[in-house]
């Protein structure tokens, strides 16, 4: 089977999960009596959990020069994990098995960015193309989420979610095996001391900052958007529509991201997020008109897709090839684990205070946002941040 074909599958399969977590698991804990601040401690804390794990299995990835092994034992591990909410019941067995589900699930992406990224560069790949069937799978379960509840019981959700980790598993097994060596080059003093290298330069923490502060101002959005649609009276089609749109504009990006990433580079497509952030929460704060809100979730392609696309850019660029896991790992840690965790705590307060309003704190997140990332672009010529040499020259 083609290499690309592998990866559009694989990708295809872990958004499938995502596409009904995301939307839908706050609205199954809200069925089993949980509170806006009791969600956002369940979602918080599996969030913050990820800040010492991801980084710790991907150091191991890089050292074990086997990254699908370990994206094998995070899915197969995840999916026993997902079938212990079967039963689990009352607020800290919910939270003990959602701290371990997603110190599993977020792990396995910053992998599979690694092997993607190495596949891109040996086989002349287009990220973009493999990386929208992420988006499709994203798409397609929201909508069939949100369809599901239209006429079913929010225990569809939990049913769904353990399917979706079961596909998954399967789409794991597809992972390319025929890549080129990962670690054909190595950091002087060791593959320990080049993490802590790239960890601190200044460059990589105002990168740090600047796309995880946008990408921790969608945590409103990821635990209360549901929620707060439901509360203006939307049905559940039009919920899963509206998630859908937002996917849709991600995916048309995706498709040509090529010549989108040649015009801007990784640090004009962060600019490009932060301003859509801002704009996008700014309006969504004031309940826009259905049709408005539509138009209003276009801009998910700028607030998630050009961060997302920008932040792997980066990685790829400024970290060394042999510590490309480690890198991406970093940075998921610190956006989806730090900054988003720390984002959704306070965005359960802001919720269940201010409703739609607390979306005007995440405006205010993506506006610094755009001020570092424009502060990165002046700091960063495109290099590498850490050298690399080749196995016989550092030996």
């Amino acid at each position: 089977m083609p290499i690309v074909l592998r990866l559009a599958i694989f990708y295809a399969s872990i958004c499938l999960f995502m596409g009904i977590y995301l939307p839908y698991f706050p609205v199954w804990l809200t069925d089993k009596g949980f509170g806006p601040r009791d969600i956002a401690l369940v979602l918080s804390g599996a969030m913050f959990l990820r800040i010492a794990v991801s980084p710790l299995l991907a150091f191991l990835a890089d050292h074990w020069q086997d990254r699908r092994r370990l994206v094998l034992y995070l899915a197969w591990t995840a999916w026993a994990v997902v079938t212990l909410y079967i039963w689990a019941d009352g607020f800290w067995p919910i939270l003990l098995v959602s701290l371990l589900l997603m110190s599993l699930t977020p792990s396995i992406m910053p992998v599979a960015e690694a092997i993607t990224v190495q596949a891109v560069k040996d086989n002349q790949i287009d990220y973009g193309r493999v990386r929208l069937w992420c988006s499709l799978a994203f798409m397609g379960a929201s909508f069939a989420g949100g369809w599901l509840l239209t006429s079913r019981p929010p225990s569809v959700i939990l049913v769904c979610m353990i399917a979706g980790i079961g596909v998954m598993v399967m789409g794991s097994h597809l992972l390319p095996t025929n890549v080129k060596p990962l670690r054909r080059k190595r950091v002087r003093g060791g593959q320990m001391a080049g993490a802590f290298q790239v960890a601190r330069h200044p460059v990589f923490l105002l990168f740090l900052a600047a796309s995880s502060l946008n990408q921790a101002s969608h945590a409103v959005y990821y635990g209360f958007g549901t929620l707060n649609w439901q509360r203006l009276g939307y049905e559940e089609s039009v919920i899963g529509l509206l998630w859908a749109v937002g996917v849709v504009a991600e995916i048309v990006l995706f498709a040509f991201s090529r010549p989108v990433i040649g015009r801007l580079g990784a640090v004009g497509l962060l600019i490009l997020g932060a301003a859509g952030g801002v704009a996008r929460w700014t309006l969504t704060a004031f309940s826009p008109p259905l049709a408005t809100l539509f138009f209003v979730q276009i801009l998910h392609a700028l607030s998630f897709g050009a961060t997302h696309l920008g932040a792997v850019l980066f990685v790829a660029q400024a970290a060394p090839s042999s510590l490309s896991t480690t890198a991406q790992s970093i940075y998921s840690a610190f956006a989806v684990g730090a900054m988003m965790g720390l984002a959704m705590l306070a965005s359960g307060v802001l919720y269940a205070q201010s409703g739609a309003s607390a979306y005007l704190v995440m405006a205010a997140m993506s506006a610094v946002s755009l001020g570092l990332a424009l502060w990165l672009r002046a700091r960063w010529d495109g290099a590498p941040l850490v050298e690399e040499f080749e196995e016989s020259e550092a030996a």
